[in-house]
């Protein structure tokens, strides 16, 4: 084996790193028994996903909170209504083998209330005063009112 010596500072500031210029910690590296022998055909890649979610937007702004229905399988997560009626998730008709699940919205016709659907966003949806742009597909009942 073999000892590699290292000296202990830290990224908090000047007065902090003096502080601690001296200390020296020692670790000890055991070459005789190297373990497991990893395949040379094996890579890898580690992605931290819990700061800022970057794993669900990166350069691309995502606003919405589990699209596609997607988040931890198949799920309703992120997804609320306000007002009288239901959601739930429905996968018996899919929109594309690519996108099976969807979100079915019933309402209750005879209210006169505001109802609807809402998304929880990561961490709220912070909007700006500006126009934005959105798309999605609907399907209702046959014979059923569709407001345009």
């Amino acid at each position: 084996g073999f000892t590699i010596s290292v000296f202990i500072t830290t990224s908090f500031g000047l007065r902090t790193a003096k502080k601690n210029i001296g200390n020296v910690v020692s670790l000890n590296i055991e070459n005789a028994n190297t373990g497991q022998k990893i395949p040379a055909t094996m890579h890898g890649v580690i992605l931290e996903t819990n700061v800022n979610r970057d794993d669900d937007g990166g350069l691309y702004a995502e606003l919405i909170y589990n699209r596609a229905f997607q988040e931890k399988g198949r799920s309703l997560d992120g997804w609320s209504i306000f007002g009288q009626g239901s959601i739930n998730l429905n996968i018996s008709q899919p929109l594309t083998s690519v996108l099976p699940a969807q979100l079915r919205y019933s309402l209750i016709t005879n209210s006169t209330s505001v109802s609807g659907i809402r998304n929880s966003g990561y961490y709220g949806i912070n909007l700006q005063a500006q126009n934005y742009t959105t798309s999605f597909f609907y399907r209702s009942l046959p014979g059923a009112y569709v407001p345009r």
